[in-house]
């Protein structure tokens, strides 16, 4: 998947140009960024088709399909016949039908909502200072100096932050 910031979006978090060294780093921390932000999110947030099978509940006939921008919703029952379905809310439909029922549909951002781009290049960002080798420290001394990192900071370099959580 494509990650979900740019060099452009780090660079202006930075407020400066990527050196030669970093520019070489930064493709594969938006990819881990983006990532760790999908897996903590649950979304993928990149628009495209997607295809889910439901199976008929006697309880109830509502479709929810939640957390996601949906578009483009079709609907064909296990027969291959298109079934009508009925918007009742937002990413909510009613329909009626028996057995399997496959949805296909368009979901996802375009373009990328601009928080998750801040995070993901904040994210990015960050772990382009961080050694691999220090991820974990939590505390360094030197002499009469001595340095401590929340735990965001101790997890290396894809730590979230409370606030981009």
């Amino acid at each position: 998947m494509d990650p979900l910031a740019t060099v452009d979006d780090v660079e202006a978090r930075l407020g400066r140009v990527l050196t030669e060294s970093e520019s070489l780093r930064i493709q594969a921390l938006l990819a881990d960024a983006s990532a760790a932000v999908r897996g903590w999110t649950g979304q993928t947030f990149t628009r495209g088709e997607q295809t889910a099978t439901l199976w008929h509940k006697s309880c109830c006939d509502e479709i929810r399909l939640t957390g996601k921008d949906i578009a483009d919703l079709v609907a064909v029952d296990e027969d291959d016949a298109d079934v009508e379905l009925e918007q009742v809310g937002p990413n909510r439909w009613t329909a009626s039908w028996s057995g399997a029922l496959t949805l296909t549909y368009t979901a996802g951002w375009d373009p990328i909502p601009d928080d998750i781009v801040a995070v993901v290049a904040q994210v990015a960002g960050r772990a382009l200072g961080v050694n691999l080798d220090a991820s974990g420290i939590t505390q360094e001394s030197t002499g009469p100096f001595s340095v401590s990192y929340g735990s965001a900071g101790a997890s290396g370099g894809l730590g979230f932050l409370a606030g981009e959580q």
